[in-house]
């Protein structure tokens, strides 16, 4: 019955007229990490000690595999590679290739993965091959991490700053942001944080805020689609959940749909699909704008929702540590 109401909410009891979720599919089972394909028609889901690909518009199981004898946890995915975490170790497929032990958290980019690490409580980051720890960075607490697939440049949030490192060592620390989440917004060199539970905001590349903008309750989780530009919200709520759409570029916000329970948002990076992974449950959606303030990107291009200039790249002058 929650699963039902979940999709009535988002469906034929949504209150915003300019974003439209249709149910593609559904499917019953508990999910640990789930991943959009680029072609809008598969997705992967670590499920049942296993990883699977699912087809979107019925449900169904079109393949899995099974890299280790642990239980997987499905961290990212492009459509060809993916990353699994299991019994420690980070897994490369389809390859089935062990790249890295004990990764807290890891993102695929254009020469491999980016890893995050702890080692003595602080934070490192490890391609597989180099590790370089981040000062005054903690990893043995709460911790969220994103990278520039392109560059290599990783983010980390450890809710007492935001630290960056660029592809050639170069370390910054923003002391000031009490960043919770990040996640990078590749069409402008910024990232969009969250703070203090309920605050979201978008930094350029030199870390300065561009602007905050406070949610309805504790933001749960964030998801960002870069071509369409915009964040998709989970905010907990006393009687359910509320699924916030974000203009990443204004900070307004263009969707609103309040739900009964909550759920961990995946979205797509063309941001024309979504899913919702209740306890048991994973609901696939087609997003649909259809008010003048939103546009679908064009097929095969770059287009996003609420047109994003390019910015500059982030770079930062500061202290590492390589670690043997």
């Amino acid at each position: 019955m929650r699963n039902t109401l979940l999709v009535c909410a988002l469906i034929a009891c949504s209150t915003d007229p300019d974003v439209h979720f249709t149910q593609l599919a559904s499917l019953p089972a508990t999910t640990d990490g789930v991943v959009l394909w680029p072609d809008g028609e598969t997705a992967e889901a670590a499920m049942a000690d296993q990883v699977c690909t699912v087809d979107l518009h019925g449900g169904d199981i079109l393949g899995d595999v099974d890299p280790s004898e642990s239980r997987e946890q499905l961290l990212d995915g492009d459509g060809t590679r993916s990353l699994v975490r299991a019994g420690g170790t980070l897994y490369l497929l389809p390859s089935g290739e062990a790249v890295v032990d004990g990764a807290l958290a890891a993102r695929l980019v254009d020469s491999g993965v980016r890893a995050l690490l702890s080692h003595d409580g602080e934070c490192v980051v490890t391609d597989g091959v180099t590790a370089v720890g981040i000062p005054e960075t903690r990893c043995d607490g709460p911790v969220d991490f994103d990278v520039d697939p392109v560059s290599g440049t990783a983010w980390i949030a450890d809710g007492h700053a935001l630290s960056v490192l660029g592809p050639d060592g170069q370390f910054a620390r923003r002391d000031g942001l009490r960043a919770e989440r990040v996640r990078f917004d590749s069409a402008s060199a910024s990232v969009l944080i969250t703070e203090d539970g309920n605050s979201l905001s978008r930094l350029d590349a030199d870390g300065d805020r561009l602007w905050t903008v406070m949610m309805d309750g504790p933001i749960l989780d964030l998801e960002l689609s870069t071509r369409a530009g915009v964040a998709a919200v989970m905010v907990d709520e006393d009687q359910g959940g509320r699924l916030q759409i974000v203009d990443a570029e204004s900070g307004d916000v263009v969707g609103e749909h309040p739900l009964p329970g909550t759920a961990d948002v995946t979205l797509s990076e063309a941001g024309d699909r979504m899913a919702l992974a209740t306890e048991d449950e994973v609901l696939f959606y087609e997003v649909r704008s259809d008010g003048g303030a939103l546009r679908l990107p064009q097929a095969g291009g770059a287009e996003r929702w609420s047109g994003l200039g390019v910015a500059g790249v982030v770079a930062g002058i500061g202290f590492t540590v390589v670690l043997d």
